[in-house]
């Protein structure tokens, strides 16, 4: 390993089922000062290797789990279905991997508890934003403040909220509006569903 390895975070790329959010993080991953792409996995392995290649990471794996457990990785980016999130979450957080996961975190309840407890036990202390500056030591280390930027919110607003102030604290519990929203999209997601949805991931590589 060299020099600029051993001072530098190496990053590794778990699934591409959220190609959308995967694919700038594993950009910003490749280009930062401080950071490495060091290895990319998905259940296709074409598609791995076409995310290497982009960004030079120099190894695709053929196996998640030998990701996550590799030594040399110091934070896996998990966006993979919600299926197999939990899985390679838990795994993560029990290699003592830094995780940064993708949502939904779970298909159920079960699932994403056993994730936060997987975390939890792993002596992290919780879901975080912009480098903690949404959140203070009195919020549910597991919730997230959730803040709107609009075309109007200035520059001062937006700096008081970085330097932790003026921002509403984060719920633990979604609002009613929030809940029947996702309701609505879900729903809408199933009926609308056809083969070849993934065909954004084609044209986002044009």
């Amino acid at each position: 390993m060299g020099l600029a390895y051993a001072i530098r975070w190496l990053i590794g790329l778990v699934g591409l089922d959220h190609w959308y959010s995967a694919l700038p993080l594993a950009e910003g991953a490749a280009r930062g000062s401080d950071t490495v792409l060091a290895a990319v996995w998905d259940a296709d392995p074409a598609r791995a290797a076409e995310v290497a290649k982009r960004f030079d990471a120099p190894r695709v794996e053929t196996d998640w789990r030998r990701l996550v457990a590799s030594p040399d990785i110091d934070a896996v980016l998990s966006f993979v279905s919600p299926d197999l999130n939990p899985e390679v979450c838990r795994a993560a957080a029990a290699e003592g991997k830094h995780l940064l996961a993708t949502k939904p975190m779970a298909l159920d309840l079960a699932d994403a508890s056993a994730v936060v407890a997987a975390v939890r036990e792993a002596g992290y202390g919780g879901a975080c934003a912009v480098r903690n500056t949404l959140s203070s030591p009195h919020d549910d280390r597991f919730a997230l403040a959730r803040l709107m930027i609009r075309a109007d919110t200035s520059t001062v607003e937006l700096g008081r909220w970085l330097d932790r102030h003026g921002a509403s604290p984060p719920r633990t519990r979604d609002a009613a509006r929030t809940r029947l929203w996702r309701s609505y999209r879900r729903g809408r997601a199933l009926l609308t569903r056809r083969p070849g949805a993934d065909a954004g991931w084609r044209h986002a590589q044009s």
